[in-house]
This record gives C-alpha cells, structure tokens and sequence, in this order.
C-alpha cells in the first residue's frame, strides 16, 4: 500500500531540516578546514538569490494573470502558473494552486458537459 503524500506543511518542516543539517554540515567542514571560508556565504547567497528570483518572477506573472482576466488572453493561465511558481517557495500559494486547479477542472468537466448537450 502506497504511502501518504505528505502536505504542505511536512514539506516546508522537512526543506527546513534539510537546510539546518546542510549548514551545520558546512560549518563542520568549514571548521575542519575542508571548505573555504567565505563558501557557506557564497551558498546562502545563491539560495536566496534563487528565491527571490522564484518570488519575483511567480507575483509577477500572477499579477499580469489577474489583468488579464477581463483583457483577451490566457489570464487563468497565466495566474495559475504564476502561483506554480509560488507553490515553490510558499505553503499558502500551493493550498491556492490546489484549490485553482480543482476549480478549472470543474470548470473543463461542467464545459464539455454543455457541449455534449448541443
């Protein structure tokens, strides 16, 4: 049987564990010598680039996603993928990524059931 899939939150405790045993980890190398002084810099700025790289460009397109909505073009699209890109990084935009992606299924469903009608 397979197991659960764990939630948001077991996810967001288990990448924080992952990153304290990676810093502890850098800092006993860093100690023994095995690790240049400034590296467990260079890495925590990387990481937080990265992050805010994510940040930026996820409210980015979710903001071009909502103006879209009323404009013709893909604005759920556009949204959904902005908040993919959000579920990377925070536990609320993935409960909101689930909940937008339920919707638009129920959506495409409740759409072909119409066009079957006709």
């Amino acid at each position: 049987m397979p197991s659960p899939s764990p939630t948001p939150a077991d996810r967001a405790e288990l990448a924080l564990a992952d990153a304290a045993l990676a810093d502890a980890a850098l800092a006993d190398a860093a100690a023994d010598g095995r690790v240049a002084p400034g590296e467990p810099l260079v890495r925590l700025l990387l990481r937080s680039g990265r992050r805010a790289a994510i940040v930026v460009a996820g409210f980015g397109l979710l903001a071009l996603g909502i103006a879209l909505i009323p404009l013709p073009g893909p604005g759920l699209l556009v949204s959904i993928a902005g908040l993919a890109l959000l579920a990377k990084e925070f536990v609320w935009a993935e409960r909101l990524l689930h909940r937008a992606r339920t919707k638009a299924a129920q959506g495409a469903s409740a759409a072909k059931r119409l066009a079957r009608r006709r």
